[in-house]
Order: C-alpha cells, then structure tokens, then sequence
C-alpha cells in the first residue's frame, strides 16, 4: 500500500489572508484525497511536498530559485497572477523558479503564454469548490448596489464613476482579505452584484481567486471581458455560464440592468451557486497531485525544463534589454550581468546557424530573417560598431519587419550621459542613415523610416513647448528641449533605383 507523502501549503505577499480562498481550496481539496496537509505563512517544509503561492512578490525573502531549493527539494509554483505586458511580475527570477519546477496556474492562458515564456513543465489546475468558501450571513438590506470586488487600479475609476453617475450604490473593497475579514464578509452579503475587473487592460483571464467567494456565497457577479476572454472560457465553460461578462464600456449598463431585475438577478444567484459548487477541489486537484508524483518518481526525476529542451524564440527581440528584460520577447544583451536569455553583441558579427544555450529557451539558434519586430532603446548611440549593428538588425528582420529605434538627441539632457556614449544623434540623421543604405552595404535589402517622434520628459522641455504654443519644430533645434527620437523602420526589398545606388567596383584604365 502506498503511503500519501505529506503536502505543505506555504503563501508569500501579503499573507495568508490574502490567499484565503486559495489556500482553502488546496487544503481541503488535497486533505479530502487522503493526504496530510499543513499550512505555514512564508515558510517551507523539506519533508513534504510544497506547494508555494506568490513566490513572485520581490519583498518575500524566498523570491530566487536558489533561495526555495536550499529550504525543499519537493516544490509545486502555483502561479495566479495574469501574464499581461504590464505585469512586473513575471521577471528573470520568477520565470527562473518556474523552469527549474513543476508549475501550476489557474487560469489556461496563463499556460499558453508562459510555455511560449520557456516555461515546459506548466499545468491548468483551476480553482474548484470546497464548502469552507461559504459562510452564513444574512443582512436586513442589500443596501449595496454594486460591490467592486478585487485589486483595484486607477483604470477602474471611469466604470465606478459611470456607475454612480447612474443612481447606484457602488463600494469598492478595494484589498479583499477573503471571507476571514468580518467586514468584506458583511460588504459581500450586502451587495446585490459583485463586480470584477482586470487589473491590466491587457488581461483576460477570469480572475476565478476573486469571484469564487461570491460565487459560493449565492451571489451575481458581474466580469470584465476582453475579445480573448472567450477563448480563455472554452475550456472553462462552467465558470463562463456561471456569471455574466461584458466589455468595459458595457460593464455600467450590464449592472444597473441586473440590480433592476430581481428575478433575473435570483436566477444568476442560484445558477452560479449551482454550477461552481459542481467543480469539485478534489476532483480538479487528483490529477495534478498525481501527475506531479509520476514525474518526480522518474530517474532522473522530470521536474522542471530538461536539460535538452527546446523552445522556439519569440519573434519579438530587444536588443540591450538589461533591467527592461520582458518575459515576452528573446531579450539579447551584451552583458551577461543581466541574465538575457542570448549574451550576444549585436555590433559583432552574428552567429548565425550556429548551436546556442538559452537559460530560458534551452538548445536554440539565430536564424536570419526570424523576428517579426526589433526593439532598440538606447542601443545605437552605445554599440561599438554602429554599422554591423545596423546590418545585423536588417539581417535578423523578416521583410516587412520593424525596428524600434529610441535615442537621445545630441542637444538633450540625455546625450553622452552613460559611461558608454559613443555618439550622437540629430533630428536629421536617421534620413541620412536610410537614404545613404549603399554605404551600410545593404546590398539586397534596405530600411525606410514609416514612423517618427519625439519625445520630451524634462520639466525646462515642457515649459519652452508650452511658451512656444507646442512648436516642436522650434523645440527639435533649441538645446535641452527636445530628449529623445522614436523611430519605426521597416526592412524592404530593394527596387530597380535603389540598386542603382549599390556601389560598382571601379578598375583604373
């Protein structure tokens, strides 16, 4: 007879009250298994299975790989944060403890993404029911119309103006600590709808943590969907039929609607009870338990990424990525101290074809033509060899693709600030570089400028535009205004007159 190991829940962040929901559903879910389960806030246990929520929070003192593998050998990430551009959170060390472990998340997008992310060993593992998630509370009144449930951001503020400017009774719990908070416990009885939002505009993911209280609490929630959320839902088809999503600008409509619809509202109470009561923790967590065991009793145990994966590179590189390291693209840098994902020099000749080692992408190669969009943020005034730089990136482009060039002015506040200044750049320069593409011994393809701009963050730029009426003309040529240039650059073929233009070898008669 096997003997269930024992499982260890551990949560960083704010606390345990803040992962309430997510901790009941483990510890239940995986008791109700036959397993002996323990809980410790910020805390592991080396002789039990560890499964650890919100590694990814810098203010927690096991936020590194190497940190969580000195304190277990045996851990499970459970990741709910939604992978958005503008989520912080998934950086070099949390996507590092991701590769080197089994991985669980609960929403499926969140998989997709972050396999693309170089993450291999990553699971769906929803969040279900368990009965500790409902709690007895009855009021006199609903007095509370529409009850903002969730971490709430400034994007949030146009919805609950539109809300209140249609006569209704909006709160906000604006930092839920789940149902072991008396008083959100009472907002929640309170409310007739509990209205969810993204954190990010770029999420879309029904954010299951914070409507499965309400959920299991009879009440009608109320979600902001984006365009992708129904393919995040087809897979999840219980969760979207239990509650009613909308796009942000419908989201006033869709409440004042249901707060005026009794029976309408009841039947969304009782459905959604219904249908999220079905989704039974154990069932959900039995496969994911088991699937970890199998995987870590293999020899040698395949726990994490192997050692001779594989993972195609985004087709979105940045070039000196540095501390602007982004989980979405193939992040190339000089400098190893920044961990990128490729250590190569783009001023150097590229090594094309050739075998490479990725921390994150594993056994990988620079292919030419590959990237779809290049990102260069004060690269071009540092590199050591402008012109191969130039070529490399022509090389590295799919026809049609973009180069995303920012670099200070020579005139600006910016300009020969860092240690590694090489040159400088005017508001006419990169009309030059483009036009003058022969002498970059572009010899088949060439860029053309498509988008420019400028950009001003200084307090002495901004009045001199403001005094002048907003002449950016007159601003580009006074120093100290203007900081910096954007430019977008496409990569074409070229044509009958540009290869006219390519330099013809002369022979003295």
């Amino acid at each position: 007879m096997m003997i269930a190991p024992p499982v260890h829940i551990t949560a960083f962040a704010n606390g345990d009250d803040s992962f309430f929901e997510r901790i009941s559903f483990l510890t239940h879910g995986i008791r109700t298994l036959g397993y002996d389960v323990t809980s410790a806030h910020a805390q592991l246990n080396p002789n039990a299975i560890n499964i650890v929520l919100g590694s990814h929070t810098p203010a927690s003192p096991l936020s590194s790989w190497t940190r969580l593998s000195q304190q277990a050998s045996d851990i499970i990430i459970y990741n709910w944060e939604q992978v958005a551009n503008e989520a912080t959170c998934f950086n070099q060390r949390y996507i590092r403890q991701m590769i080197h472990t089994h991985v669980w998340d609960a929403h499926l997008s969140n998989v997709h993404a972050l396999m693309h992310a170089g993450v291999r060993d990553i699971h769906h593992v929803p969040m279900s029911y368990v009965t500790d998630m409902h709690r007895e509370s009855s009021v006199a009144e609903q007095d509370i119309d529409v009850l903002l449930y969730g971490i709430t951001r400034p994007r949030h503020q146009a919805t609950l103006d539109a809300l209140r400017a249609k006569g209704l009774n909006v709160q906000v719990a604006a930092q839920p600590k789940g149902l072991t908070d008396e008083g959100c416990s009472a907002l929640i009885a309170r409310s007739k709808i509990i209205l969810n939002m993204h954190r990010f505009d770029a999420a879309k993911a029904i954010e299951t943590a914070y409507i499965a209280c309400p959920l299991a609490n009879h009440k009608a929630v109320v979600v902001e969907a984006s365009p992708e959320t129904e393919t995040e839902t087809d897979n999840d088809d219980d969760m979207h039929s239990a509650i009613l999503c909308g796009h942000t600008e419908q989201l006033p409509q869709l409440c004042w609607d249901l707060v005026h619809d009794d029976a309408r509202r009841h039947d969304m109470e009782r459905n959604g009870f219904e249908l999220f009561s079905q989704r039974n923790a154990a069932r959900t967590l039995k496969p994911a338990i088991e699937r970890y065991l199998a995987q870590s009793k293999l020899t040698p145990p395949e726990i994490g990424n192997l050692i001779d994966h594989s993972v195609a590179l985004p087709t979105t590189l940045q070039l000196g990525a540095g501390e602007a390291w982004h989980y979405s693209y193939c992040n190339m840098d000089a400098c190893a101290d920044f961990a990128p994902d490729l250590p190569i020099d783009i001023s150097a000749p590229l090594p094309f074809g050739q075998p490479l080692s990725s921390w994150r992408f594993g056994q990988t190669m620079l292919e030419p033509a590959y990237f779809d969009k290049i990102i260069a943020k004060d690269v071009f005034q540092r590199v050591k060899n402008f012109k191969q730089s130039l070529k490399n990136c022509l090389d590295l482009l799919k026809e049609g693709g973009t180069l995303h060039i920012s670099v200070p002015l020579d005139l600006s506040y910016d300009a020969w600030s860092h240690i590694d200044d090489r040159r400088a750049f005017n508001d006419t320069t990169w009309e030059h570089i483009v036009n003058d593409f022969w002498l970059y011994e572009f010899n088949s393809h060439r860029f053309e400028i498509i988008e420019t701009g400028y950009g001003v963050n200084n307090a002495y730029g901004v009045a001199v535009l403001t005094d002048n009426g907003g002449d950016w003309v007159a601003g580009r040529r006074t120093p100290r205004v203007v900081d910096r240039q954007n430019l977008v650059l496409r990569k074409r073929a070229l044509n009958d007159e540009d290869r006219g233009f390519l330099l013809q070898p002369r022979f003295m008669d």
